[in-house]
């Protein structure tokens, strides 16, 4: 005779020190949700009215949980506190992170969430000191980020970093969630992103030193070119002074619409690349840095040499560093390369496609189209098969700049002089023996990845707080890091509150 089959333990949860059944609790719930149903469904109606509606009653409910929850925090204050700053972003003018405050005024606000906004009546409370600085400790408590839930504020700030607010609403709206308004969504995100910005020289080596390479990482690529952003007319790149964490709280005034209509104003940014190679020159990850144009470049070279840092810290692996042609930025990073101490070498690359589109201005000025085809073939086979194929190149350009006239051999002399100074960088084919990349595929992608496809979109133009707090949050998401970066950042909205055994305010 068979054993019956042995019946699962129940599965205990305790509230408010009581033990409940979990399933039996599941079991009450869902006959509530049934009851509801009933209430507002009507015979005939399809299935897509039934989830919709479902999924109203889920989120009221959930909503009226998180505004008691809220409440709760709220009225569990006494009238005196201490309050610790434990992160280094409050305040900036004072010594310490541990200040009393008092009672000050009672006032009732709205929050933010997924599912509606929350109405919490609130105290906001007035530091014990000369300072008189105001805070309101249930942000702190809850972790409540620009008056948003932590849930609101994280899909925002990833909201952001890839689309306008309109279209984030739209989605987020499909999705069957309540979102604030558009324009509320708007002001959250670029505190967000403008407080993400400051904060990042703090957080980022934090998030670094947690880094583990890839172990079957082969080589390291390095990258840095510049592209062209959108800015609006009158637009001036000092609007915002993004070293003072204060001024975060401090929101321009709105420009007059006649003063930014006008041509737009380009301007180029700074993106640098971090990649980690394999053995057959596949990235297995890229860490992405974008700088304004009226930033100082070596700052990102050295957020790149950090990296370089970490990574030959845990393995000796072979440096690459692929560019186009542009003298100024392989200045910028071989110096910083040439003055780290852990670096012992590095290979310089010319990237294959800008040499390419120069071969082909050659061809246009000495070649006919009956032989320009066969020429190309032949130099590529020079540069990609011989250890010094350029000097067959240069050769080859020589002789056919002395049958050309004046005018079109000074043209052709500018790409033979761009060729010889690159000489070093055109060692192609020792460099796919060695799996190293020739193209830099990987920062041209970037440009396009972190600033192009958000920040270049049909008719748009930007002010530089709004392109620094997009783009900053756009660049840690796209370096994979957005995770770690922001388990550290929302710390810095939390706070610990401690009640007073004795003594009174000053």
């Amino acid at each position: 005779m068979g054993m019956k089959p042995r019946q699962p333990a129940a599965e205990m949860v305790t509230i408010e020190g009581q033990q409940f059944d979990k399933q039996e609790l599941v079991g009450e719930v869902e006959e509530l949700f049934e009851k509801l149903l009933e209430e507002r469904l009507e015979e005939g109606d399809d299935f897509e009215t039934y989830e919709k509606t479902l999924l109203e009653i889920a989120h009221q409910v959930v909503r009226g949980k998180l505004e008691k929850k809220l409440q709760a925090i709220a009225d569990s204050f006494e009238d005196r506190l201490w309050i610790d700053h434990e992160n280094p972003a409050f305040p900036l003018e004072q010594e310490g992170t541990k200040f009393l405050y008092r009672r000050h005024a009672l006032g009732t606000v709205t929050y933010h969430s997924l599912v509606g906004p929350l109405r919490v009546c609130r105290d906001t409370y007035r530091q014990c000191s000369k300072f008189r600085g105001r805070c309101v400790p249930l942000d702190f408590e809850a972790g409540l980020i620009e008056r948003m839930t932590p849930a609101m504020a994280r899909s925002l700030a990833i909201g952001y970093a890839f689309m306008p607010p309109r279209q984030y609403e739209e989605f987020v709206v499909a999705s069957g969630l309540r979102p604030p308004s558009r324009s509320t969504l708007d002001r959250a995100a670029r505190d967000l992103g403008g407080y993400a910005a400051t904060v990042l020289d703090d957080i980022e080596p934090l998030v670094r030193a947690n880094e583990i390479i890839d172990p079957d990482a082969r080589s390291i690529a390095l990258g840095l070119d510049r592209t062209a952003v959108p800015m609006r007319n009158g637009e001036s790149p000092f609007d915002t002074d993004w070293d003072d964490r204060q001024l975060r709280r401090i929101r321009p005034k709105p420009r007059e619409l006649r003063r930014i209509r006008g041509p737009v104003q380009w301007r180029m940014d700074y993106v640098g690349t971090f990649a980690l190679l394999d053995e057959s020159g596949k990235e297995l990850v890229t860490r992405k840095y974008r700088l304004p144009a009226h930033g100082d470049a070596r700052a990102i070279v050295e957020r790149m040499l950090a990296d370089v840092r970490q990574a030959l810290a845990q393995r000796p692996l072979p440096i690459a560093v692929v560019q186009d042609g542009a003298p100024e930025l392989w200045k910028l990073l071989t110096t910083a390369l040439r003055d780290e101490p852990v670096v012992g070498g590095w290979t310089e690359v010319l990237d294959w496609y800008h040499l390419d589109e120069r071969l082909s201005l050659c061809l246009d000025l000495c070649e006919s189209a009956r032989t320009r085809n066969s020429q190309r073939k032949r130099w590529h086979d020079k540069l990609l098969s011989t250890s010094d194929g350029m000097c067959a190149v240069l050769r080859s350009l020589r002789r056919k700049a002395r049958t050309l006239d004046d005018a079109e051999a000074k043209k052709l002399g500018v790409h033979i002089r761009y060729f010889a100074r690159n000489r070093h960088r055109t060692h192609y084919a020792s460099y796919k023996k060695r799996c190293l990349p020739i193209g830099s595929g990987i920062t041209e992608g970037a440009c396009k990845s972190v600033i192009g496809a958000r920040a270049k979109r049909s008719g748009q133009r930007w002010s530089q707080r709004g392109l620094t707090a997009a783009l900053h949050l756009r660049s840690i998401h796209q370096s994979d890091r957005f995770d770690p970066f922001w388990s550290f950042f929302s710390q810095y909205y939390r706070a610990r509150t401690i009640v007073p055994t004795r003594g009174t305010c000053a």
